[in-house]
Formats: C-alpha cells, structure tokens, sequence
C-alpha cells in the first residue's frame, strides 16, 4: 500500500488523514450465476456481463429470469478477461432496482451505509491493484483471496459524497456526448442507406434538390488509377506536426482514423485510401491534401475529380464484402480494381455530396474529441483526487 494518507487534491473544508480498509470491511461481496440459457431479445432484465460493463451500457444482452438480482447503488465488478483486455477490474453503478441481473464472472458489491457508491465505483474502476494480475498472455480471472486482498483509503463519508458527485457530473457529461456522437453516426449510416441507389435502382430515394440524372455504374479501374504506399519506419515519423514534418502519415495498425504521425515527404495529394492486410481490411478513407501512407494502404488516384468523400462512402459501403477471409485478412489491388459502385454523372453532385458527409462527420468527430478530452480530465483527476 501507499503510504500517502490524503490526496493531491481536496474540496475544501476537508483535513483528515483517510483511513485504510479491505474491500470486505466496507462492502458485501457476492458472485454472480450463469444466464447462458435465459438469454432472450425480448427479455425484460438486463444482463450484466463484461461486454455490458466494459461498453459502459453500449452492448445488451436481456433475459426473461433475473438468477442474481441488482440493486440501485450496487457496484458490478469484472473479475475476468482476456490478456490486455478492456473489461477486467472495470465497475459499473447500477442505477436502478429491478432492471439488472449479475451474470457470472461478475462480481457484486454492495457498498456499507458509510461508503458512498459512486466513490466506491470510481476508486476500484480498473485500480492498479487488480490490474497488476494481468500478465498480458494468459486469461486473468480475479479469485476471492484476490479480492480480500484489496485494500484502499476512504475519507469521510460527506467527502466521499462530494467526490462521487463530482465525478458523477462528468461521467454525466461524457455520456450526453456519446449518446449524441451514437446519434449522429445512426443518422449517417441511415442517411447513407438512402442517398445512395439501392442494390437494382439507379437513382437514390433522396437527393440534392437539381439533380435528376441516372446514376450510372463504375469498376473502379475505370475511373482510378491503382496503386499503395510504401514502408515507412515509425521512428521516422514525428507525433505531431512541426515545420518540418507536415505531412499525415497514414497505416491501418494505428489509431486516430490511421494517423500514425508526421514525415517531411509526402506520396499523394489527394487521393482515396483503403486498408488492404489485417483486421481493418477493406476499410476506405477520404485523405484530402498532401499525405504519406505505408504499403498496407491501397491509393485510388483520379485526375477527373472522382477522388473526394461521396466516393469514398461509396467504396466503403461495398469494399468490406470483397475481402479474403483466409488467413490474414486481404483486399489487394486486384479484387478492388473490379469492385462495381454506382455514382452520378455530375461532378457538381458528387461535390454537394462529398461537402454534407464531410460537414456530418467533422461534428461527429466533434463530440468524439470533447469525449476523449473528458476522460483525459477524468483519469487526471483521479489521480489526484484518490489515494
């Protein structure tokens, strides 16, 4: 254990050394029981297991029998994972009786007269403590010694209150923005469904108002030159941007839409990409502006004005049913050059399109980027905050 008694940060009015205890002095603990031949769509209980837990929600799964009921103010707690996994150790607050039902391998704790949940919630949230049993190669399943092991400082039962509000307000704000960032992804996706031609149509149900043309239909070596990058070691590439290396550097294996950084030289101005080896095979992106991208990125080159975003959405809608499901996943330069997609003759609707997608996404990226700045703020927080 830390030796520190108090945190970085207090509310103020707040003095008193925190004191130690085990989870078991401060909470009742009990295992949750199997629902794998209760689960039904229609069911009217929730199950808490860890795809529930680690989603924060997201990802249901419902049963007609409620094997373990919870209550409102208890705690669920994932006791086990895969190697490296999102959900061992993670909580979630319940919020409400008679909604939810503890699947096994989900811990239920409830939390003593004196112990504020939420706070409870917050401090063993992925702790240390837990994670140190994850070896990054073998499942981890947290047994009950484990867990009477765990020992943590609590303070006063108000401070306690006033830090759980505090994080309950931005865990509050953080789901406002992705209920509107899942929201707006909704619209795009139906949006998409229906702005462009059904599988045996030639025009789409909804269009910009002055476009009345058949939409006529494409192999994509038709109308793009083929090509991919090339290697690119990362140690060549600057994390963010400077006045030498001003140039997006994309892969398929790295985050933030595969931006793996920066480099001084650039491949392509302009172009459609797609990711052609691995899990996010087939994927097609729009890269406006001057880039570099490695060799696991296929390039769509067009001088006719075809390389913009309404195409782009286009070819991803599609790509993802081309791809070799044997082995390492694959879309080579080959399979797509006979992928057929449907477009409209007018470059000028292409355009209004390819302006509206992009408008769509920059605010859905928006709220993604007020999200991630949250839990940036939250774990700082913490950090500071708890013991």
């Amino acid at each position: 254990m830390k030796n520190k008694k108090a945190p970085e940060i207090r509310f103020k009015g707040f003095m008193d050394e925190w004191k130690c205890y085990s989870l078991f002095e401060i909470a009742e603990y009990r295992n949750g029981k199997a629902h794998e031949n209760d689960i039904d769509e229609k069911g009217k209980f929730i199950v808490v297991n860890s795809k529930f837990v680690s989603t924060n929600g997201k990802i249901k799964k419902y049963s007609n029998q409620q094997n373990e009921p919870l209550f409102k103010d208890e705690i669920a707690f994932v006791l086990s994972d895969v190697p490296n996994g999102r959900a061992l150790a993670k909580t979630f607050l319940i919020d409400e009786s008679g909604r939810y039902t503890l699947n096994q391998r989900i811990a239920g704790i409830t939390p003593h007269p004196h112990i504020n949940s939420s706070f409870l919630s917050v401090s063993m949230n992925r702790n240390k403590y837990f994670m140190q049993y994850d070896d990054g190669v073998k499942q981890t399943n947290l047994s009950i010694e484990d867990m009477k092991k765990y020992e943590n400082y609590y303070p006063s039962e108000l401070e306690q209150e006033k830090i759980g509000e505090f994080f309950q307000s931005i865990q509050h704000v953080m789901t406002l923005y992705q209920y509107k960032c899942d929201k707006l992804m909704d619209i795009k996706k139906s949006l998409l469904e229906k702005m462009f031609p059904k599988k045996d149509e030639k025009t789409p149900e909804i269009r910009f108002k002055g476009f009345t043309d058949l939409w006529k239909q494409y192999r994509v070596h038709e109308i793009f030159k083929i090509t991919r990058g090339y290697v690119l070691p990362s140690n060549k590439t600057v994390e963010f941007m400077d006045q030498e290396n001003k140039y997006p550097v994309y892969s398929s294996q790295t985050l933030k839409n595969g931006l793996m950084g920066y480099y001084k030289e650039y491949l392509y101005d302009t172009a459609i990409t797609w990711t052609t080896d691995g899990a996010n095979a087939g994927t097609v992106r729009f890269r406006p502006g001057k880039f570099y991208c490695t060799n696991v990125c296929g390039v769509l080159l067009s001088q006719d004005g075809y390389s913009n975003k309404m195409v782009s959405e286009a070819l991803n809608n599609v790509a993802f049913r081309y791809v070799s499901k044997v082995g390492n996943p694959k879309l080579m330069n080959n399979v797509m050059s006979d992928i057929e997609i449907k477009l409209p003759n007018s470059i000028l609707e292409q355009d209004k399109m390819s302006l509206f997608l992009t408008k769509l996404d920059a605010l859905i990226l928006l709220y993604q980027s007020k999200l991630n700045k949250l839990n940036i703020i939250k774990e700082a927080m913490i950090e500071k905050m708890l013991i």
